[in-house]
């Protein structure tokens, strides 16, 4: 006669109850990098980064935070897209050396990495997005991040035309999200010193303006 497969249910409950003691025998551990402290946000305090472009600029905008001693701390990227997925890599390996590594942050993490940023939004990891595309490419991903409840951080020019400006301020305040643009030479002391020099005529009269283009170097 075959021995029987089928469970009792008092061998059931037996069995269940000898795993739960040795479950709550076994402490939790919590790690510590999760957790906050001083000195270290907890990981539910975490802002989620998800980065579109990653190209040079992105690359770029490495040594700034680098440099800021808040950002790592209370924000880690932890998606990205671009349409060419090397880029993706190239980033994030640029990222975790430069950005985590000399901060003491955890590195070897996982990432989202997305050809298309429509499915990144999806995301619920991310909380905030920043532009680094070409600038004839962020008026839709602006609108869309803020269709997605994703407050967003723009590289300048912000936009190719007022129509693309307007409908971008216009997804701003429907859906009440923060959007800052990356105009921060406005607002230099040096570049306000030299402005009010221009206006109060202290240079003489400006007969000649010289600009320059910053032209890309590589995608």
């Amino acid at each position: 006669m075959k021995a029987s497969n089928q469970l009792s249910r008092r061998r059931f409950l037996e069995r269940t109850a000898a795993t739960a003691a040795v479950s709550f025998s076994v402490p939790y551990i919590v790690p510590a990098h999760v957790l906050a402290g001083p000195g270290r946000v907890g990981a539910n305090d975490r802002i989620g980064i998800g980065w579109v472009g990653t190209g040079r600029r992105a690359h770029q905008m490495i040594a700034d935070l680098k440099g800021t001693t808040s950002l790592p701390g209370e924000c880690r990227v932890v998606a990205v897209s671009d349409v060419w997925p090397k880029k993706c890599h190239e980033y994030l390996a640029s990222y975790e050396k430069n950005v985590l590594g000399p901060k003491g942050g955890k590195t070897g993490a996982k990432y989202g990495i997305f050809q298309d940023y429509r499915e990144m939004l999806e995301s619920s990891d991310v909380d905030a997005v920043v532009l680094s595309t070409p600038e004839h490419s962020r008026a839709l991903p602006c609108i869309h991040a803020c269709q997605a409840d994703k407050d967003v951080y723009a590289e300048k020019p912000l936009c190719l035309t007022i129509r693309e400006g307007r409908a971008m301020v216009e997804a701003v305040r429907k859906y009440e999200r923060v959007c800052q643009v990356g105009t921060q030479q406005r607002s230099y002391a040096r570049n306000r010193e030299a402005t009010e020099y221009v206006r109060n005529g202290r240079i003489g009269k400006v007969h000649t303006v010289i600009c320059q283009n910053w032209l890309s170097a590589r995608p």
